[in-house]
């Protein structure tokens, strides 16, 4: 167990192409852990494929992903694979194109959550009205809030100009996160209103919650949200400082704020370097 685990990791970090069937051997074997670091290795290897050659290799999933099936009828851990393997080229600047969608739209139904909601994000890389249109059709059927969550994160990368009113019901939802990626995704879309919402959740119980609404804040860049990210500095919870801080190294203005100065004897030592490095790139 441990060879094939340390094995798919060394193939995904230098193995050639020829080890693209091995891999795909280990991710459908009964090893879970293994299964894991090979589909991973996978993304890995096929992200450093020509761009032409993976898009040909994504369109076949058989022993060695060149049976010629499309992905919504291939075995989960193969999708997953694929969906893998999207994600790390759109991380290395290969955003998925036009054909991509055709693949990736019909598993936003699949059965495996955690599936849907890896195809939800591919879906946000994809900068076109097709992909918003298919997240959206989809919002109303999505139970799943962990899903819900993602393909609302999703929205609010593809900043929407229409099908507002579809997520609008969904910035009152029970559930926090989905609730939080709403407002985000709204104000995203540029309904200002949306901005108190975000910065409720930064009081919200959960740290993780907190913690997530700061990282949104500084992804939206709106210089109204800094004094409420300069309060968040002074969470309880490390991880919400360090999201707060960082979230302020992304807005104008916020070197001057005499905030980060603060920071640098904050109790954390990944605080204290954040907020140095952010005043010395400010200088």
């Amino acid at each position: 167990s441990v060879v094939r685990q340390t094995a798919a990791i060394l193939l995904g970090e230098m193995g050639p192409p020829a080890a693209e069937e091995p891999l795909l051997r280990v991710a459908l074997g009964p090893d879970p852990l293994a299964g894991a670091l090979a589909r991973t290795a996978l993304g890995r290897l096929c992200a450093k494929l020509p761009t032409a050659e993976i898009r040909s290799r994504l369109r076949g999933v058989g022993p060695a992903w060149s049976g010629g099936k499309a992905l919504e009828g291939a075995a989960p851990e193969l999708q997953r694979a694929a969906l893998e393997a999207l994600g790390w080229l759109a991380g290395a600047g290969t955003p998925p194109v036009a054909e991509d969608l055709k693949e990736v739209k019909p598993l936003l139904a699949c059965d495996d959550a955690g599936i849907r909601a890896l195809a939800a994000s591919v879906l946000g890389a994809l900068p076109s009205p097709e992909a918003a249109t298919a997240l959206l059709e989809r919002l109303g059927a999505e139970k799943d809030e962990v899903v819900l969550a993602e393909m609302l994160r999703s929205l609010c990368r593809l900043r929407l100009t229409k099908g507002i009113e579809t997520i609008e019901p969904l910035a009152r939802h029970g559930a926090a996160p989905v609730a939080l990626e709403a407002a985000a995704a709204l104000k995203a879309a540029g309904q200002g209103g949306a901005l108190e919402t975000i910065l409720c959740f930064l009081r919200a119980d959960a740290p993780s919650v907190r913690r997530r609404a700061a990282e949104i804040l500084g992804e939206l860049k709106d210089p109204f949200a800094l004094e409420d990210l300069g309060g968040a500095c002074a969470d309880p919870s490390t991880e919400v400082r360090l999201a707060a801080v960082r979230a302020l190294g992304r807005i104008p203005g916020a070197a001057a704020s005499g905030t980060l100065r603060g920071l640098l004897k904050d109790a954390d030592a990944r605080v204290r370097v954040e907020a140095a490095v952010l005043l010395v790139q400010a200088n």
